[in-house]
């Protein structure tokens, strides 16, 4: 006997062969699909729980391959200054955030993404990748765990001017200074790889994060002359986190900038490019071509957000030469939002814009974004990503019912150009049902809403934050700093 069969509605299942199946049916057992077809083909098998989904899309659980922990607790503060937004977050996840802290951004991070339908979610600790405190990424995957949903945390070294950089921690109720320098970073990382990496029944994974491909230069550097060669900070880095990844069986994880991935390239033998290598283009203003070639003959994935159409990315040229891309959200805040889809839609604008050709980023080839291109990039195509037989039960179910939804003669055009994160009305995590019908059902989603009030308000009132709230200024077209 089956655990649970989905049928009657509209099953998406991102397979090689891109089936849409109108009156289908998906089966769940024991924390995998067991078979996939029309309702007919499936009626024949019992199940402990039958649901009807006529009138809904099911489709494989969406993967947001960049997101940040800490984000949703504090949330919208400052949000339409990026001047005061980011000096403030520094000072809350590398001066005050405690246990507590994380525990509950973990909690309702995990909330606010399985209502919108996403089942994994990879999160770098805090604004840059922290790594001298493995209680940190422990109590954030204690968090979100705890309500149901896959979690990679990206935990490393962030980008210093001079190491070791200083962190104020809470040992025993009590505020102290810590300095880490690169070594001290990756021994949390690891300590973080020992006790959480494939932890909560095989939940959470831990991803070895440098802040950036090139860790001795300034973020965002472009200037030819200050990119010829790699220093021997970043050499020593390099050989330090393929050791480390290598050791754990998992990926390497960092951002990227127009002009790098030239110079990373030189490290042949522990260059951060390569299969085991996810790196995010979101802050590219610029590349070439070549880099293109580069990233495609490594193997590297890439990962992207469009928070605007300020910055382009190379999407159609590198998904021409067949690397896996995936669009993500970039977090919570300060500008964005937990909705996949609305990253995705914004995503397919660009490319449009950019090409003056509205059939760029076609629906099915932009939804394989958050879907089977996305699973690559975290590695996990053989077991999530789309839906068939064997591969983890992680699901997806979108109310069609709306009016601007129907008809659903295309239905992967309608989830792309017409549907939203609200939308989704059931979520399940290997078999087991972890969202329905408005309702997060592994725990008492009014706990986790009133302790991340509660840490909130804290923080405001410890750090003294309150002018940080966005105050409406009528009349104007653009904020004025003073």
């Amino acid at each position: 006997m089956e655990d649970l069969i989905l049928t009657g509605g509209t099953v998406v299942t991102m397979d090689g062969a891109y089936r849409v199946i109108s009156g289908g049916a998906v089966a769940v057992k024991d924390g995998r699909i067991t078979a996939v077809g029309t309702a007919e083909q499936l009626a024949a098998l019992d199940a402990a729980r039958v649901v009807r989904t006529e009138g809904k899309i099911v489709l494989p659980g969406l993967i947001n391959c960049h997101s940040h922990a800490g984000h949703c607790i504090v949330g919208k503060l400052e949000t339409d200054s990026m001047y005061r937004w980011w000096p403030m977050l520094i000072e809350v996840y590398e001066n005050y955030a405690d246990a507590a802290f994380w525990h509950a951004d973990g909690a309702l991070h995990a909330c606010a993404a399985l209502r919108n339908g996403i089942t994994t979610s990879v999160n770098v600790m805090g604004s840059t990748p922290m790594g001298d405190c493995p209680e940190i990424p422990a109590s954030h995957a204690a968090g979100y765990a705890g309500v149901g949903g896959r979690e990679i945390l990206g935990v490393g070294i962030p980008h210093a001017e001079t190491y070791p950089k200083t962190y104020t921690r809470w040992k025993n109720g009590k505020r102290v200074t810590v300095r880490a320098g690169v070594d001290d970073m990756l021994a949390g990382t690891e300590e973080a790889l020992k006790t959480v990496h494939n932890a909560h029944g095989g939940l959470t994974q831990v991803f070895v994060t440098p802040h950036q491909q090139l860790m001795g230069h300034e973020p965002g550097e472009k200037n030819p002359a200050n990119l010829t060669r790699l220093t021997q900070l970043e050499l020593d880095i390099n050989r330090k986190v393929r050791a480390l990844a290598r050791k754990y069986a998992t990926q390497v994880y960092t951002d990227t900038y127009g002009g790098w991935v030239t110079l990373a390239y030189t490290d042949k033998e522990n260059m951060l490019l390569g299969e085991d290598v996810l790196i995010g283009m979101e802050h590219v203003a610029a590349t070439d071509y070549r880099e293109v070639q580069i990233i495609a003959e490594t193997g590297t994935k890439v990962y992207y957000t469009s928070e605007g159409l300020y910055k382009r990315v190379p999407v159609s040229e590198l998904m021409a030469l067949g690397v896996p891309v995936s669009i993500t959200t970039n977090g919570c805040a300060p500008r964005t939002t937990l909705d996949l889809l609305e990253a995705l839609r914004r995503a397919v604008l660009a490319e449009r814009i950019f090409h003056d050709d509205a059939a760029y980023l076609h629906a099915a080839r932009a939804l394989a974004c958050v879907t089977t291109d996305a699973a690559r990039c975290i590695g996990r195509a053989h077991d999530l990503g789309s839906l068939e037989a064997g591969k983890c039960a992680d699901i997806a179910v979108l109310d069609a019912s709306r009016a601007d939804m129907l008809p659903l003669t295309d239905p992967l055009s309608r989830i792309v150009t017409n549907a939203a994160g609200g939308d989704f009305c059931m979520t399940i995590v290997g078999g087991k049902v972890v969202f329905e019908d408005g309702t997060i059902r592994t725990v008492d989603e009014r706990d986790v809403l009133r302790e991340a009030d509660e840490v909130h308000a804290r923080m405001v009132r410890d750090l003294k934050l309150e002018d940080y709230a966005c105050k409406p200024i009528w009349g104007k077209t653009r904020m004025e700093f003073i």
